[in-house]
């Protein structure tokens, strides 16, 4: 959804406010209710874009090591599974380690959040975790 649909909604719930006879705050009381309906929305969106790619790496871990899975008798889902909690796992750890590292000024001048938490995933990857 773009923000020109997004504005149309709410001046068609303001029109669809006055339409009803609603009185100013029933309005703005409307005009909350719809706001964090769009905030919610947009929050759930990011979130499933982001398990999405989690799954879309996993699913191709499995494929590339399919034949070694499944002579060890290793389904899809329990890969898809075991992968997708160590993705986060690693995430939560390098997102700690970040939050550790801005407190002490440990942070080079310029480095991101997202930046940072690539590059500890790698490492922390390599390591085996």
């Amino acid at each position: 959804m773009n923000l020109v649909s997004l504005i149309m909604r709410v001046l068609t719930t303001g029109r669809i406010a006055s339409a009803l006879g609603l009185d100013h705050t029933a309005k703005r009381s409307m005009l909350i209710a719809c706001s964090a309906i769009c905030l919610g929305l947009a929050f759930l969106t990011s979130s499933f874009a982001q398990k999405g790619e989690v799954l879309a790496m996993c699913e191709h871990e499995w494929r590339h090591n399919k034949a070694f899975n499944q002579a060890a008798g290793i389904t899809e889902r329990a890969w898809v599974e075991e992968c997708r909690a160590e993705e986060y796992a690693r995430e939560r750890s390098c997102a700690a380690d970040w939050k550790a590292a801005k407190a002490a000024g440990r942070v080079t001048a310029g480095m991101t959040y997202l930046t940072f938490l690539r590059e500890c995933e790698e490492r922390k990857k390599a390591m085996g975790m």
